[in-house]
């Protein structure tokens, strides 16, 4: 159920970004729901980080935020219909 819902949330980030690029979605409602998405994925990241004694590279951080939702997207379509092996295991649609 949580990998479903990951890909759920992912794939409407993705969703609410194509409609604002074609008009059918609000910009500015977008930027704020991105906002408040890097802001608490920031502080949770930087907590963790904290406790294993470093520092958060805030440039990488957002960069892979950006990146993060089109790879999620592809790792659940891809695992769902292809054949990948893992651990020495090969796994099969």
């Amino acid at each position: 159920m949580l990998s479903a819902a990951a890909f759920l949330v992912n794939f409407t980030f993705i969703a609410a970004f194509c409609l604002a690029i074609i008009g059918v979605f609000d910009w500015q409602l977008f930027a704020a729901v991105v906002t408040v998405k890097f802001v608490l994925e920031g502080i949770f990241v930087s907590q963790i980080m904290s406790f294993v004694g470093r520092k958060i590279n805030w440039f990488d951080f957002i960069l892979l935020e950006l990146i993060h939702p089109f790879y999620i997207i592809l790792l659940g379509l891809f695992t769902n219909f292809g054949t990948f092996e893992w651990k020495g295991r090969t796994y099969y649609e």
